[in-house]
């Protein structure tokens, strides 16, 4: 289950439609109940701390992800409309952290012509896929991971032309 923890000053008034579109999101990876993930909504301090921290990256970013277990993962016909989707397990799994800058979003969002809370929910389908594995580092990696988040936008009602940087 997804947890959200709300680390800005003033959340938006989109708040509850944030985690609503991250939540179908979660629903269509396989995420259960007893499942355990968390997304941290927070500023430009805070994001830039982590990325020099943990990625001894100096600058501010949209999302970072710290992944826990390494859960298996269906792939393609057999995990349904999503594409992607959480093996059956019977133990709890703890998928990990994600981290969105909200002030990065709402900047993007902009920069994108793309409504802030579609933004948010891209940007945060992005790091739940960290969580569950997938990476961008190479052409095959990103076009997989692409192709999922595209799957996961029209499933949650994500509406983006382009999301990030």
């Amino acid at each position: 289950m997804l947890s959200f923890h709300w680390m800005v000053r003033k959340p938006p008034r989109q708040r509850r439609g944030m985690e609503a579109k991250l939540a179908l999101v979660s629903e269509a990876l396989g995420v259960k109940e007893e499942d355990d993930a968390s997304v941290f909504v927070c500023g430009d301090r805070r994001i830039r701390t982590l990325s020099r921290d943990f990625r001894e990256v100096d600058a501010t970013t949209d999302v970072l992800a710290f992944p826990c277990d390494e859960p298996r993962v269906v792939l393609g016909a057999r995990a349904g409309r999503a594409g992607v989707r959480l093996a059956e397990h019977d133990a709890p799994l703890l998928l990990g952290d994600v981290f969105i800058n909200l002030r990065q979003v709402e900047r993007q969002a902009k920069a994108n012509g793309n409504p802030v809370l579609d933004e948010f929910a891209a940007v945060g389908t992005h790091g739940l896929l960290h969580l569950l594995g997938f990476d961008h580092g190479r052409a095959t990696e990103a076009k997989q991971m692409l192709d999922c988040e595209k799957r996961l936008f029209r499933i949650a009602g994500i509406e983006v032309s382009q999301f990030g940087h």
